[in-house]
């Protein structure tokens, strides 16, 4: 699981008080099944039994306070690794949450039979990350063989079944340069259960990384991101790209970028004096996460309106690149 999530909300015209708009999660402590690169690359969490009281006790708890979504899988856990998982989703339903989603590396949701006892216990959504649909690439990035078409399955498995199906499409450097083929290639999934999957992509939230190595390999350029997402226009004018906290003027110039622009916790935050000094959004802008500038250099709104096109990477060399960042 990547911790990186974006939240759906429901609009309303007038919205209850008592209901939040955006699901609360409810973390299941399974080991995940994969090592994604911008998640848990080195190792799992240590393993630790399920406690199904507490989590009930835990539902209970929401569905008192008025929640009535909730959403199981947060950080680097995967609740479909858990043997009692369709047990808690069965009696979340039974307490009466509306909407019972699921945050998942997809890889149990390739098997049909385990997507139908989830549908039938009363799951309601499932939302699926991937770097693309690029297996010699993706696979990689996710740390295991057969990953990638193991979630392109679910996508598929979940959707035959009327489960709202998310994909959200990781904007990790390596797998730029193949990115509008995976939008391509999820647009023709959607476009067989268009009622049931959507999808869209997001940029890394800022995380600060011990290892200086895996920031520059992994986190793309704003520059390669404008040129991504302009190649990905010429086929898919739709396509969304959301982002946490891009800065204002990167949020304004990139075709499709979608920002909150809010500022991350803990995050180190700096304003390049070139760049930043003359900026009318300078006062309400915090700057640029400190180890981008370190990395790709001051932000240049020019070339946002350029693009850089982003190198097509060298699958070796990629994949001795993660062994090493995977070495304690």
């Amino acid at each position: 699981m990547a911790p990186f999530f974006i939240q759906f909300r429901m609009r309303s015209s007038s919205p209850s008080p008592s209901v939040p708009e955006a699901p609360r999660f409810v973390m299941v402590p399974g080991q995940c099944d994969l090592t994604c690169i911008w998640c848990n690359y080195r190792s799992n969490p240590p393993k630790e039994p399920m406690d199904f009281g507490r989590l009930l006790g835990q539902l209970e708890g929401l569905y008192a306070q008025g929640v009535r979504r909730v959403c199981f899988g947060h950080q680097s856990s995967e609740p479909t690794t858990c043997s009692d998982f369709p047990e808690l989703v069965l009696q979340a339903h039974g307490m009466g949450f509306q909407s019972i989603s699921l945050y998942t590396s997809g890889l149990r949701l390739s098997e049909l039979a385990y997507v139908r006892r989830l549908k039938s216990c009363g799951l309601s959504a499932v939302n699926i990350s991937l770097p693309g649909i690029d297996e010699t690439i993706a696979d990689i990035l996710l740390g295991r063989a057969g990953a990638t078409a193991a979630k392109l399955a679910a996508l598929e498995h979940c959707a035959s079944e009327g489960l709202q199906a998310s994909a959200t499409l990781m904007f990790v450097r390596p797998a730029l340069s193949g990115m509008r083929r995976s939008v391509e290639g999820l647009r023709a999934l959607a476009s067989r259960w268009p009622e049931s999957i959507r999808f869209q992509g997001t940029l890394l939230s800022p995380v600060v990384d011990e290892d200086p190595r895996r920031y520059p390999l992994f986190w793309p350029s704003y520059g390669e991101v404008a040129w991504t997402m302009r190649d990905i226009k010429t086929s898919a004018p739709d396509f969304k790209l959301f982002s946490s906290d891009a800065p204002s003027c990167v949020a304004g110039r990139i075709p499709g970028l979608c920002s909150e622009r809010q500022t991350m916790p803990r995050i180190p935050y700096v304003k390049p004096a070139k760049s930043c000094g003359r900026c009318r959004f300078s006062r309400q802008c915090p700057g640029v996460f400190a180890p981008y500038i370190k990395s790709h250099g001051g932000v240049s709104p020019a070339s946002f309106l350029r693009g850089v096109a982003p190198r097509i990477p060298d699958v070796k060399m990629l994949a001795k690149q993660i062994r090493e960042l995977k070495e304690p």
